[in-house]
């Protein structure tokens, strides 16, 4: 969905949200390099857009909303939550970059 440029920006968040859920729960359903690196792409992309509540910049609340707006209300409006979540995704998909790359050089 995110290779074909179909997903709305205001669900990245919620379709990151759900890969961590899958790869959670089915180790074997690694993305592919370029499915990860993908994935993380759009993730930065999400920080980077919210990241501006933070700093002060104009228009800051108006871009969260639209890039974390869904999952927050998946999770009864809790921004902090949200964030965490995302964080978690970005751990779990430097993980399966990481087992990824070991598997393709030969390591274990």
């Amino acid at each position: 969905m995110f290779e074909e440029g179909i997903a709305p920006r205001g669900w990245w968040a919620v379709l990151l949200s759900d890969v961590l859920g899958i790869m959670t729960e089915d180790p074997s359903a690694l993305p592919s390099t370029a499915g990860s690196m993908t994935l993380l792409r759009k993730l930065d992309q999400i920080t980077e857009h919210t990241r501006s509540i933070n700093t002060g910049r104009s228009q800051g609340d108006t871009e969260a909303g639209d890039y974390l707006g869904v999952l927050c209300k998946a999770l009864n409006g809790d921004e902090k939550a949200a964030r965490q979540r995302l964080q978690s995704v970005r751990l779990t998909l430097a993980k399966a970059l990481a087992k990824r790359y070991m598997s393709d050089s030969g390591g274990k």
